[in-house]
């Protein structure tokens, strides 16, 4: 495509979006796509997929053919068939993902299935029987399961792959600790996950909210998530100790130098970020 074209392309998907009261977010959100990609077309620095062609032109209120052409005229023939040209190229597009997806799921089975089988073959000649080789079958179903929506969902593949693990953290300890015959490993770990897990939804959730409110930048946000570890690695420090009978300051005093590193992180990160600001008013 070429430069005048795209341009053109940019000047009225900006024009459009702020005629309709829309943030690049906002329109961003209706399209699955982040705000810099948006942002990205507006100053003709790359161009929407042709998957984005028409829920972007529908988002915008204009036909497919005006999109393309950066210019409000059409005709509803050109229209007709613009429409039909990216269904088709969407859907064949999507399709071939499918088939690749799908392919790849197959090696990753047929990977996990020849990992178990060798290890079995390989307790069995040295210990005579079936010792470890479960627990390297119970890790691999589980990371398997964990990595199923990567190859099966459309959508918000991310969140379904951690509600995946979240969910099944506890039937894989569970099971963990019936092989392992130490119920601990199930008590200790559960709890271990349930504070993980709270800690993830929370910072999610947190960074959520500061990105679309304040647009923060992301050496801040990892260096925010950096401090927020603090809390989380006290409270299982805490947990570890209480449920083995420790001491809990001893606990706590041990991991002086994980929280050193990880302040020095967090600083880091806030100082290459206010280089960074001044750089760009410059």
């Amino acid at each position: 495509m070429e430069q005048h074209q795209t341009h053109q392309i940019g000047a009225l998907i900006a024009k459009l979006r702020k005629e309709r009261n829309m943030t690049q977010k906002e329109l961003a959100a209706k399209l699955g796509v982040t705000d810099k990609a948006v942002s990205k077309w507006e100053r003709s620095l790359s161009y929407p997929d042709v998957t984005l062609l028409l829920p972007l032109a529908d988002a915008l209120g204009i036909t497919a053919s005006e999109l393309l052409n950066g210019e409000r005229q059409s005709t509803p023939e050109g229209e007709r068939a613009v429409r039909s040209a990216l269904s088709y190229s969407r859907q064949n597009l999507l399709e071939r993902v499918r088939q690749a997806k799908r392919v790849v799921l197959a090696i990753l089975s047929l990977a996990c299935l020849l990992s178990a089988g060798i290890c079995f073959v390989c307790d069995y000649c040295v210990s005579g029987g079936f010792s470890w080789s479960w627990i390297v079958l119970l890790s691999l179903i589980f990371a398997w399961a964990v990595a199923l929506p990567l190859f099966l969902a459309e959508k918000n593949i991310l969140r379904k792959m951690f509600l995946t693990a979240c969910i099944g953290v506890f039937p894989y300890l569970g099971g963990l600790g019936w092989l392992l015959r130490r119920p601990m490993v199930f008590r200790l770990g559960s709890c271990i996950a349930l504070l993980s897990i709270g800690w993830l939804w929370g910072v999610y959730h947190i960074f959520t909210r500061w990105r679309s409110r304040f647009q923060v930048r992301r050496l801040r946000m990892i260096a925010a998530a950096c401090l927020l570890t603090l809390p989380l690695s006290w409270a299982i420090r805490a947990v570890t100790a209480w449920m083995l009978h420790e001491p809990a300051g001893e606990a706590l005093a041990d991991g002086g130098i994980n929280t050193l590193s990880t302040v020095l992180v967090a600083v880091v990160c806030f100082l290459w970020d206010a280089l960074a600001a001044r750089r760009e008013c410059v």
